[in-house]
């Protein structure tokens, strides 16, 4: 995949950073490559890509003269795979927070919410046992 700044980035789940006086090592658990990152404002930047909207926001923070050099140095990270595609930040409006009047809509409903949708009625929760196989009562 080509690195595009346009996109969103953020480090590898399986790389890890180890702080150095130089700036950090990068070890990629997965595929066992050892990357030096020389720049303190380099680890800064790879440690917070993930919270921009994209590299060119995060980019953005630098001077304009650091930037094609850290662009390059982002660009082999990315492609000695430290760091992956991030999932795209959406902006929630606030008319999707309450859809319906005196509802929040849940974007992943607990299907174990009953118990507590029942005591914002006023009703008392049901309660739940654990069944089991074992006879036994210790």
């Amino acid at each position: 995949m080509e690195f595009d700044t346009s996109m969103r980035w953020t480090l590898h789940p399986r790389v890890s950073l180890r702080p150095e006086p130089f700036g950090a090592m990068a070890y990629h658990y997965d595929n066992r490559r050892l990357n030096f990152l020389r720049s303190p404002d380099l680890v800064e930047l790879v440690e917070n890509l993930g919270d921009f909207e994209n590299v060119d926001a995060g980019l953005a923070t630098l001077p304009a003269t650091r930037r094609p050099a850290f662009t390059k140095a982002l660009a082999a990270l990315a492609g000695s795979s430290f760091l992956t595609p991030a999932p795209t930040i959406r902006a929630e409006s606030t008319n999707s927070q309450n859809r319906c009047e005196g509802t929040k809509q849940h974007p992943n409903p607990d299907p174990h919410s009953e118990a507590l949708e029942a005591t914002r009625g006023g009703a008392p929760a049901p309660t739940m046992r654990a069944e089991s196989n074992n006879d036994n009562t210790d």
